[in-house]
């Protein structure tokens, strides 16, 4: 079976978190022989053997019901699935925005219901979407969000996203329950996906827009894919205003600690080596070495990388694409990071008051969360762990 159009259609409509199938196969070749395969059904049946793994986390058969409920209310719900559900089907994928809907776990009473989270890989359960959607209640009663300034909210949102501590479930070969952020919270798993997912998310839960980066490195010495956030801050408290490019992955929990070497020289350091005393050990959020990298400065700080695609979240509408995609000409007035290490101090003072950090502890932390950065970014950040 060619790849031609009666098929692409068919894909296309089970397939419509990605607006054309053909091209994702052209740019991701798959180990299935299309030649060899004679319906869609034999199609799906390839794919969950072979690693490909848009198309195994999306199998959906043919007498699945699929029901795009992004504005319906959970009774519209009901009622589409009671006049439509066919005597064989085997499930039921119910198209959700990432919100409250009320009454949702009543539709815990059909067996075999996925919901699928618009702009998001994989599927979750119904309780799975409403512990996510927990999370995301309890943070907006928590903080008072309303008297913060853009950039004071996204730290906030970068400080939760990433006190998540990297992890991988070994035998999801690709992933998709670290990806997929209501799975983090029934998981504990998190990879880039999940990170950016997560981060943008509370972004987008506070009115703050965002874009996904997918990347590729290839060079000697390392090669990865991995995808950050891209966020267009606007904050007229601070007076900064421009794209910058957050990885809250790469500044992910870890142990970082404060150390002395015999000959008297202090460091800070994520490893600890056996000739080191340890003068302190610092809390899980303390590295801001990815937070807020103006877009003019991207090949510095990332100079073998070539993005892949950019796409606005959640909507899945790719901003543009190119073998290359020239950050500059998406650039506007940033700040130099010379000029940011001027305000951070005062943004991160502001938001440990709002998280209830003790003030006798906020010097401290500032301290040493500036001087992390400082060392980090003079570095050019070269040595920072690939995910």
């Amino acid at each position: 079976m060619k790849l031609n159009d009666e098929i692409l259609e068919e894909l296309r409509k089970l397939f419509s978190h990605y607006p054309d199938f053909k091209t994702f196969v052209e740019k991701r070749p798959s180990g299935i022989n299309f030649d060899s395969i004679g319906d869609v059904e034999e199609l799906f049946d390839a794919a969950k053997d072979d690693d490909f793994w848009y198309l195994t986390s999306y199998y959906i058969s043919s007498d699945s019901l699929i029901i795009k409920a992004n504005d319906k209310t959970t009774n519209d719900i009901e009622k589409e699935i009671e006049d439509n559900v066919p005597s064989n089907y085997k499930r039921i994928i119910v198209e959700l925005d990432n919100k409250n809907y009320p009454g949702l776990e009543n539709l815990n009473k059909y067996d075999d219901i996925l919901i699928r989270i618009k702009g998001m890989p994989g599927f979750c359960s119904i309780d799975e979407f409403l512990d996510m959607r927990k999370f995301f209640n309890t943070f907006l009663e928590t903080y008072p969000t309303e008297g913060m300034s853009e950039l004071e909210k996204i730290t906030l949102a970068y400080d939760h996203v990433k006190f998540f501590e990297y992890q991988w479930d070994e035998e999801d070969s690709h992933s998709l329950s670290s990806r997929n952020i209501a799975k983090v919270f029934s998981t504990s798993n998190i990879v880039c996906a999940g990170y950016t997912y997560m981060f943008c998310e509370l972004l987008r839960e506070m009115g703050i827009e965002s874009a996904i980066m997918s990347v590729q490195e290839d060079d000697e010495d390392n090669e990865f894919n991995h995808v950050r956030p891209l966020v267009q801050v606007n904050d007229k408290k601070y007076n900064i205003s421009g794209l910058y490019i957050f990885d809250p992955t790469w500044d992910s929990s870890q142990e970082m600690y404060l150390t002395e070497t015999k000959d008297g020289k202090k460091y800070y350091d994520s490893e600890l080596d056996d000739d080191v005393k340890v003068l302190k050990e610092l809390p899980r959020t303390i590295s801001y070495n990815f937070f807020l990298v103006p877009a003019r400065e991207y090949k510095k700080y990332f100079p073998n990388e070539i993005i892949d695609t950019l796409e606005k979240y959640p909507t899945d509408e790719e901003v543009e694409y190119s073998e290359d995609i020239n950050i500059d000409g998406l650039d506007t007035d940033n700040l130099k990071f010379s000029e940011i290490i001027n305000i951070l101090p005062e943004v991160l003072r502001t938001v440990k008051r709002i998280e209830g950090m003790p003030e006798e502890q906020i010097d401290e932390y500032i301290d040493d969360a500036m001087n992390i950065i400082i060392k980090y970014r003079f570095e050019i950040i070269r040595s920072a762990p690939k995910f």
